[in-house]
């Protein structure tokens, strides 16, 4: 399975934590590479010491679908390995329709396909979750958030499951890879789940 580290900064340089999608395993199975665009190779491998399941994370309806994973040892920080910034403690909202995001991983380039071997990406724009729920009847909750394009044909996809989607201007996390029908279907937009609307549960585990 493909995991994508989001770093973030706790405690000056000493701790770091990184924001996932939703996994189930033992720390001691799990570990990340950072400073690296290719698949299984180069960078940096540091174990996982700690993993954060969120609670109330519901697997019927993929609601509250994030996990924290706490490394072993601190990263340090270079050209190629750099921390992420992350919304406002409070107040903070998805992105309004429309802006522009982006969205990086290793997963396959279509759907069906084969997964990447050099880290890919796609720039493609928020949709409010009222619109995304008109194609998803309702199932869009306020801690998720969906992007897309009209027409279709981008999209993340099978195997970037915990992947960032940030905004293209200022490269704010905004939405993790979680769900959706298919990839890049014109009807459907890529679903994520919301940073914003899992504030909460990321100042609880990481004081952040």
């Amino acid at each position: 399975m493909n995991l994508f580290e989001n770093i973030i900064r706790v405690d000056g340089v000493q701790r770091k934590k990184n924001l996932f999608i939703f996994f189930r395993d033992s720390p001691s199975n799990l570990s990340i590479r950072a400073g690296s665009s290719i698949r299984n190779s180069g960078g940096t491998v540091v174990n996982v010491k700690t993993i954060h399941q969120n609670p109330r994370y519901q697997s019927s309806t993929i609601d509250y679908d994030i996990t924290i994973l706490e490394l072993s040892t601190p990263l340090t920080l270079a050209t190629n390995i750099g921390e992420v910034d992350l919304p406002p403690k409070t107040g903070a909202s998805n992105p309004a329709d429309g802006t522009s995001v982006y969205c990086t991983g290793w997963g396959t380039t279509s759907e069906g396909g084969v997964s990447a071997n050099q880290l890919q990406g796609v720039e493609v724009n928020a949709v409010s979750n009222a619109k995304c729920n008109e194609a998803y009847s309702g199932d869009i909750t306020d801690r998720m958030m969906c992007a897309g394009v009209t027409g279709g044909g981008k999209d993340a996809c099978q195997g970037d499951s915990g992947g960032p989607l940030v905004t293209t201007a200022d490269k704010v996390l905004v939405g993790i890879v979680s769900w959706g029908y298919g990839c890049a279907r014109p009807a459907y937009p890529g679903v994520y789940s919301s940073v914003a609307g899992l504030r909460d549960y990321i100042v609880e585990i990481t004081g952040l």
